[in-house]
């Protein structure tokens, strides 16, 4: 039997490059980026890494930039279960919280998170299993904003937080292929996969590209 390292994060985990301003706190200096994460939990073997992650925000400048979640079986990169993509008004930054529910191991999640941003409540569900010894998915279930997303249908969404109300708009494009490490810690590899990946998007999508570089009013 190979030997195998194993890592749980099952509640709220805030991977960051310093340490955030709590809700309340002057916020006026903006931050480096930093990830807030639901769950994450991963483990390697002879047959490579397996993991996933459910609800891990990337702040830039003290505001929210996307939310994602990965999954990765062995000997593959790895995919992303979800992209939301957030625009925001300009402003000093947000009050956000991350919380939820999450029951998760590498091989197998029941998790819900709920973003909290100035009020405004972002939900995603995430549910999988894969095979114990072979850690070949079995079976999977995504909802974003309570609506079941099904097998074919768009992972990408456009979330408007200058908008009073929130909606997921889905986006047909082909999921990026830049992720971050699972292992890695939220570090700024990270932060410049995430990049490259918003960057395909763009790049593929004229969706995408517009609304993210539309100008929010105040």
């Amino acid at each position: 039997m190979s030997a195998r390292r194993f890592f749980l994060f099952p509640a709220l985990a805030c991977f960051l490059l310093v340490t955030p301003a709590a809700p309340g706190d002057d916020k006026k200096e903006p931050l480096p980026p930093f990830f807030a994460t639901q769950s994450v939990s991963w483990s390697e073997s002879s047959e490579g890494v397996v993991g996933v992650c459910n609800g891990a925000v990337l702040f830039e400048r003290n505001r929210p930039v996307v939310c994602f979640g990965i999954n990765k079986r062995p000997n593959d990169k790895g995919r992303y279960v979800y992209l939301l993509l957030f625009r925001t008004a300009p402003g000093d930054g947000f009050d956000f919280t991350v919380g939820g529910s999450s029951r998760t191991s590498s091989d197998e999640t029941n998790s819900k998170t709920s973003l909290i941003l100035e009020k405004k409540t972002i939900e995603v569900a995430y549910k999988f299993k894969a095979d114990e010894k072979t850690h070949a998915l079995m079976s999977e279930a995504l909802t974003v904003g309570g609506k079941e997303v099904k097998e074919g249908m768009p992972r990408v969404f456009l979330v408007d937080l200058t908008q009073d109300k929130v909606t997921y708009e889905p986006v047909k494009v082909d999921l990026p292929d830049a992720l971050p490490d699972l292992k890695d810690g939220g570090n700024e590899k990270s932060v410049t996969a995430l990049h490259k990946a918003i960057d395909q998007l763009k790049a593929k999508s004229p969706e995408v590209k517009k609304f993210l570089e539309a100008k929010a009013e105040k």
